[in-house]
């Protein structure tokens, strides 16, 4: 401590004996009014820059991510096949608004033919027929679009599409087309049926073909849950009338698959094909519910016995570069694909991607057709 002071004293001498200057004051302190820091428009200014650098990183990094098919531009550019439209994404909101517009149960209620008194439902008290019939919410609307509501713009692409498979039939017979898609659960049943039945609306002989034979959900949601079908049709163990039913509301004739147990895919697959050549002469038009592409090769296998193939793309989900290679690796297929139809659009987000609609409307779920 001592020698703290000391070397302390020391210091104070020796800057003693420096002489010091005069001094003049020059100004008054004063506090200032604004802050010399930070600056607002600095502060604004890199703020600015900042964010739009952020934006164009972000629109960067989202377009490289986006890997979906999302409009009919998008459709030509990986493709040499037409564009069909577009399918909305139908809300519960919007299917149950529509659920009041069914009278009676399009499918199960009618005067029994051969194989159909079987399907018959028994309406209970109180009770209403949709739900007697077993049919929920979720799958009733969907499938029957054509036929609670014939006015539906949602008919529209599909006057298009029937129109672009009649070009592609051979002349003479009827058309057979297949409904296929690159993944399982991107809608090819929901189009199916109302494809179909808006055909047989049209005065058209149509058979729909529930040819999943690995997940026939058609059948499950049509309500074929016994009997005859497909299996047993191509085993020979029942003939065609024997399997096909007539959907009293609409006329269409489905042909259902029931058969439980593992499909012997190859045999069974070139089995339909001879049927198809078989029997296409009955039918104005027959259209398949096909397996997706990912989890077999039946519509492949099929090709020779289809006239066109409709392709579906979930909107924003199926992937183009996995499209462009499936039509690209099959000649056959791209020549006989009819058209890409975009299913499940967000019509709302359409003008995001350079698309306008025609007179937008909202109608119990209505879509809209392309321009």
């Amino acid at each position: 401590m001592l020698a703290t002071l000391l070397e302390r004293l020391e210091m104070v001498t020796i800057e003693g004996t420096y002489p010091l200057s005069n001094g003049r004051l020059l100004s008054r302190a004063t506090v200032p009014r604004d802050p010399a820091l930070p600056k607002s428009w600095r502060l604004m200014s890199g703020g600015v820059v900042l964010g739009l650098l952020a934006g164009v990183a972000l629109a960067g990094w989202r377009e490289l991510r986006e890997t979906g098919i999302r409009s009919g531009e998008d459709v030509r550019r990986l493709s040499s096949v037409p564009f069909l439209g577009y399918l909305p994404r139908f809300s519960n909101r919007r299917i149950r608004r529509l659920r009041p517009l069914v009278t009676q149960p399009l499918v199960l209620l009618g005067t029994p033919t051969a194989g159909f008194s079987r399907f018959r439902p028994q309406i209970k008290a109180g009770v209403s027929k949709v739900e007697s019939a077993g049919l929920t919410e979720h799958f009733f609307a969907p499938l029957y679009l054509p036929s609670v509501a014939p006015d539906l713009a949602f008919n529209e692409p599909l006057k298009g599409i029937l129109a672009r498979l009649d070009r592609m039939s051979t002349p003479g017979t009827g058309s057979v087309a297949a409904i296929a898609s690159l993944n399982a659960g991107e809608g090819r049943t929901v189009l199916a049926a109302n494809l179909a039945q808006f055909s047989a609306l049209s005065g058209a002989r149509t058979l729909l073909i529930d040819a999943d034979m690995a997940n026939p959900a058609l059948s499950r949601q049509l309500g074929f849950t016994e009997g005859s079908g497909l299996g047993e049709l191509l085993s020979g163990k029942a003939s065609l009338d024997d399997c096909i039913t007539t959907l009293p509301a609409t006329g269409l004739m489905v042909l259902p698959f029931v058969q439980t147990g593992p499909p012997n895919g190859r045999t069974r697959i070139m089995r339909l094909a001879e049927q198809l050549q078989a029997i296409r002469h009955q039918f104005d038009r027959i259209i398949l519910d096909a397996q997706p592409f990912g989890t077999s090769s039946d519509v492949t296998a099929l090709l020779n016995a289809l006239d066109g193939v409709v392709m579906l793309a979930d909107w924003g989900k199926t992937d183009r570069n996995a499209m462009q290679a499936t039509l690209a690796d099959d000649p056959v297929l791209q020549r006989k694909t009819a058209g890409i139809v975009l299913n499940r659009t967000k019509l709302k987000r359409l003008s995001s991607y350079g698309v306008t609609l025609d007179r937008p409307r909202r109608l119990r779920g209505r879509a809209l057709v392309r321009t």
